[in-house]
């Protein structure tokens, strides 16, 4: 995964995104997510496995836990104010 390459989710069913994104990230840096990876995070296989997946959807996913995987994966969240591209119509900024 290019070093460059950055996602922007704007709808809370972009987890799907997010959780592809985590997945080639963690292939990416060659860490298995039952030997490696949800103990060197300090989270939950199936938490992970389901994030990833995109089928945590309805359940979601607590921000601290999220925070962990980022870190895991040496990634962080950064929170901007959208684009006008961005917005969706009839929304205020």
């Amino acid at each position: 995964m290019p070093k460059d390459l950055e996602l922007v989710l704007r709808r809370p069913d972009d987890l799907e995104a997010l959780g592809g994104y985590l997945r080639t990230r963690r292939r990416g840096i060659g860490m298995a997510v039952a030997k490696d990876a949800a103990p060197y995070m300090g989270v939950g296989f199936r938490l992970l496995v389901e994030l990833e997946s995109g089928t945590r959807g309805k359940r979601g996913v607590t921000l601290a836990k999220l925070l962990k995987i980022l870190e895991g994966l040496g990634l962080e969240l950064a929170v901007r104010p959208r684009t006008k591209a961005g917005r969706r119509a009839g929304t205020r900024p």
